[in-house]
């Protein structure tokens, strides 16, 4: 995790030391492992989250722009900016998630005046009212769509704040609990590292560690039960992962390229790998799918 913390900009791994700090954890490596998982963890979930809203990542926003904003910040807090109203203000609604704590410190502030460009590593900054300025943002998302009236993407940005607030208040308790139920494909590292689909993505930088922890998210959400199974059946180890590895790699394969194809046609736009993957861990199909080769 170290090697993470290096390859970050240099103002980002000293917040997230700092962090560790007023947290309360411990200076060993064992405990800056735990943290730097949840805190890659809570990226994952933001990009994965505004992504499936249909919000757009974005690294800059430049004065002029009306729409909706999404933020996470450095220190894990959450705000939602209100597209712009007719005097030029907006309403900023801060969600302070401390990692402790299972409930949401929320600020509102029905009329700031945003400072903009807003950009990515850069506090968020206002003019008037009570939330004058942020720590940097870590991730932002807009949603601008010309054909929603300003009420619906307030709306909108309601629902995907209280969304995200409540993921990540249980991935802070994930973090503290002793009694956390873990499948035992979550230790399998070595058999995440040879899942094929991993080499259809190419990410470089230390975003790589946050597409990494999304997909062993995605890893778990897809394969688990189906691992789980295959150990209560099946009583020789190796005999078990080869078999599940044929499945993930040779079965599995074919079945998203047919659903990603078949939703893409239904939207006339490509719907992008990654966002097929995670709309079918629950699907009736797939559940069949992995009936099917679990049974033949």
């Amino acid at each position: 995790m170290e090697d993470i913390l290096q390859k970050m900009p240099e103002a980002l791994s000293a917040h997230l030391k700092s962090l560790m700090k007023v947290s309360g954890f411990d200076a060993d490596s064992k405990s800056q492992k735990a943290f730097i998982k949840n805190w890659l963890k809570k990226k994952a979930l933001f990009d994965k989250i505004v992504e499936h809203q249909d919000f757009q990542i974005v690294t800059r926003i430049d004065p002029g722009f009306r729409g909706g904003i999404v933020l996470l910040t450095y220190s894990g807090s959450l705000l939602t900016v209100a597209p712009e109203d007719e005097s030029g203000s907006r309403e900023i609604v801060y969600n302070s998630i401390d990692m402790r704590k299972d409930v949401v410190q929320k600020t509102t502030e029905p009329a700031a005046k945003v400072v903009f460009p807003v950009e990515l590593h850069k506090s968020l900054e206002a003019t008037s009212g009570r939330i004058k300025k942020t720590s940097p943002i870590l991730g932002m998302a807009i949603e601008d769509d010309p054909q929603k009236e300003r009420q619906g993407i307030l709306k909108k940005l309601r629902l995907i704040g209280e969304r995200i607030s409540k993921t990540l208040i249980v991935v802070n308790q994930e973090l503290f609990s002793k009694h956390s139920e873990k499948s035992e494909l979550d230790n399998r590292d070595d058999l995440f590292d040879q899942w094929l689909i991993l080499t259809w993505f190419r990410i470089g930088g230390w975003e790589e560690a946050v597409f990494y922890t999304r997909c062993k998210i995605l890893w778990m959400e897809l394969f688990s039960k189906i691992y789980n199974r295959l150990s209560d059946s099946m009583t020789d180890g190796k005999e078990r992962d080869a078999a599940f590895m044929r499945l993930v790699n040779e079965d599995f394969p074919g079945f998203i390229d047919e659903y990603k194809w078949l939703e893409s046609e239904k939207m006339n736009k490509d719907m992008g790998l990654m966002k097929a993957l995670e709309q079918i861990p629950d699907r009736e199909d797939y559940v069949a799918f992995l009936d099917s080769k679990l049974l033949g």
